[in-house]
């Protein structure tokens, strides 16, 4: 099959025969551009810069995180619907209060972009906003935009020291309820103190020193307490002995009973005897003598206990050992007294040091509360510090915090619509819709027109062609 080959007079030939399939369109989309650019609503844009002042406005308005999250920060604190409608009640944009529609209009009429930065200055800096507001009239843009201005910085400013007036009041309110718990805490920890006093960890070391000392003492007086027992033993063996024993004398011991006496008598007749007769005068009156003792040791043998006791208790011997008897029984008593008083103060202060733990734990517990509430409490303090003096300095600053560094100006011309840039898009509409209809119609046209189109159809000979002739007028 022969390659079909398009000169570019073809194109000329198919718009000279498509003329009116050309131009017809071509007239009505230019008719309709113009009329279209010459009716739409003309658009005047004004625009008012906001600077911030020293640069410590919040930072979800002066630092966010990139220029497009700032714009956006800004625009929503520009958009509420209370600053919206003072301002359009302010402008008399609406004849009463602002329906949700009025609303959504003008918040598209409203728009906030960054000025461009400074060179050699970080970007990321931001101490400026641009407001812009779109209106069909120059005088109420600008109005407009100036009125969004001033109501914006006057309504940050205050809103600012109404939320700061609002911190200090709830930190204030904070402050106290901690310092109440702070104070029931301090009230429980003192309690706790006093109902444990001797049981305080800081008391353990003192209440071992004290259970130390107090057995010291316990073994001390236990040994006395055997002394004693000891002693007393002895003088009970001494008074045992002194009863049975009583016809017994020492040498150079005085007698001081009957038999005593006896014994010593026989003793001095035996020795007379053995230097004297027995008619010897001496002699005779240590007979008689004798005789007369052992009367009354037969006389004392016929009384009854009670009197021989009595009797006993003459002798000052015996006495005294009734003495010592009496005394170490005395002191035993004393001993064994200081013995359960010891064994007492043991006991307590053994106890003592059994409930430490418990009371030291207890009192940790309620000490670390106490510490982190305390903690708490010294944090709110400053916190209501610091808003107590943001909020003098906002109140002494008014609305310096935001001011308007550039007012609104009346736009000398519309920004839309661009009449030049439609009509060249007109004009370029019109020319590729007549392009494209011309060629259309003669793609969808079946009909011959030429030799060569014949030839290419049917695969046949052309013999001749007899060309177009015009009309001459």
């Amino acid at each position: 099959m022969d390659e079909v080959r398009v000169h570019p007079l073809d194109y000329l030939l198919v718009l000279r025969r498509r003329l009116r399939w050309f131009v017809v369109p071509l007239v009505v989309c230019l008719a309709a551009g113009i009329l279209v650019t010459f009716l739409l609503p003309l658009k005047y844009r004004s625009s008012a810069t906001i600077a911030i002042a020293g640069g410590t406005v919040s930072a979800d308005l002066a630092h966010p995180i990139d220029r497009e999250e700032r714009v956006r920060a800004f625009g929503q604190h520009l958009v509420e619907p209370a600053m919206l409608s003072t301002v359009a009640r302010l402008e008399h944009l609406t004849p009463g209060a602002p329906t949700d529609a009025q609303m959504l209009a003008l918040r598209q009429s409203i728009q906030v972009s960054l000025p461009e930065p400074v060179p050699g200055t970080d970007p990321g800096l931001v101490d400026s906003y641009v407001i812009s507001y779109s209106d069909s009239t120059a005088e109420r843009a600008r109005r407009v935009a100036q009125r969004l201005a001033e109501v914006f910085v006057d309504e940050t400013s205050r809103a600012r020291q109404v939320k700061l007036e609002d911190t200090s009041e709830f930190l204030a309110a904070q402050v106290r309820e901690t310092r109440d718990d702070l104070d029931r805490l301090d009230g429980r920890l003192a309690g706790e103190r006093a109902k444990n006093m001797g049981r305080l960890p800081e008391q353990t070391s003192a209440n071992v020193q004290m259970v130390t000392t107090l057995r010291q003492q316990l073994e001390s007086a236990t040994t006395e307490l055997r002394d004693q027992q000891d002693r007393l033993r002895g003088i009970q063996q001494q008074l045992t002995a002194f009863t049975q024993d009583a016809t017994t004398l020492a040498p150079n011991q005085a007698a001081t009973t009957p038999q005593q006496r006896v014994i010593e008598l026989e003793r001095k007749l035996a020795e007379s005897r053995l230097r004297y007769t027995d008619t010897y005068p001496d002699v005779q009156d240590l007979k008689a003598d004798l005789d007369r003792a052992k009367k009354d040791v037969a006389a004392e043998r016929q009384l009854p206990p009670e009197d021989q006791m009595a009797v006993l208790k003459q002798n000052p011997a015996y006495r005294a050992l009734l003495a010592d008897r009496d005394q170490a029984n005395l002191r035993i008593r004393d001993v064994q007294r200081t013995l359960d008083q010891l064994n007492g103060q043991i006991h307590w202060y053994q106890g003592r040091l059994d409930g430490a733990p418990i009371v030291e734990q207890q009192i940790q517990s309620l000490q670390q509360e106490r510490d982190l509430v305390e903690k708490q409490y010294d944090e709110l303090s400053n916190k209501l510090q610091v808003a107590r003096l943001n909020e003098d300095v906002e109140r002494k600053r008014g609305s310096d915090h935001f001011r308007i560094l550039y007012p609104a100006t009346l736009p000398s011309a519309p920004y839309e619509p661009n009449r030049q840039r439609l009509l060249l898009l007109t004009i370029g509409a019109a020319l590729f819709l007549g392009v494209l209809s011309t060629f259309a119609r003669e793609y969808l046209d079946q009909s011959i027109h030429d030799a060569r189109t014949l030839q290419q159809q049917f695969d046949l000979p052309v013999l001749g062609e007899i060309p177009h002739i015009r009309r001459v007028a």
